[in-house]
Parts: structure tokens; C-alpha cells; sequence
């Protein structure tokens, strides 16, 4: 649950489940993950919830997120940008099955 700050947002692991529970991701289903920090969340949508997942930060570059996914063995689930979601993103919101955002500081 703590991670003697390697990641952001202590406890965010178990706030992340609950939250992808009640969202019932399905294996496969697109998430953009949202101001996602050091990419601990999109880790664990790709890992526990199979979901194939935008990575997105503005402050938290999309390499150290990428490489944080190949250390976990979910690089090809996993698709790092970094950006500020108000101007706009490389992807259709169509193409997206689920929004997931916590914790982000707006």
C-alpha cells in the first residue's frame, strides 16, 4: 500500500482497485489513465485488470513510465505519453472504453 515514495500517492494502489472494480473493466478494454504520476496505476490496469492502457502525465515523463512498464513485463499494454490532456490527445475518445483518474492534482 506505501511505498516509501518510489511512486506517488500513498495508498494508491489499494484506491486504484476499488476504483477499477466498479468501473468492471473487461480484458482487452481501453483506459486512459490520467494524470497517472510514475505510472503505478497504469501498471496495475495492465497487469490485474488486462486492460490496454494510455499512460498519461504532465509532469512525469513518458520514458520513466515506459520503463517502469518493461520492468513490470507489461511494455506492450502499456502506451506512455506526456502531455496536458486540455490540448488535446493523439487517440479518438471513441476509441477509449474507460476515463480512469485519481488522486491527480487539478
Amino acid at each position: 500500500m506505501y511505498d516509501d515514495g518510489r511512486m506517488m500517492a500513498p495508498g494508491g494502489l489499494l484506491l486504484a482497485s476499488t476504483l477499477a472494480d466498479a468501473l468492471s473493466l473487461r480484458a482487452g478494454e481501453r483506459v486512459l489513465d490520467l494524470g497517472c504520476g510514475r505510472g503505478q496505476t497504469s501498471i496495475l490496469l495492465a497487469s490485474h485488470y488486462l486492460s490496454r492502457v494510455t499512460s498519461l502525465d504532465l509532469w512525469i515523463g513518458a520514458r520513466e513510465r515506459q520503463e517502469k512498464a518493461a520492468a513490470a513485463g507489461v511494455e506492450r499494454h502499456i502506451t506512455a505519453l506526456q502531455g496536458d490532456v486540455r490540448r488535446g490527445l493523439p487517440l479518438e475518445r471513441e476509441s477509449l472504453d474507460a476515463i480512469f483518474c485519481m488522486q491527480a492534482f487539478h
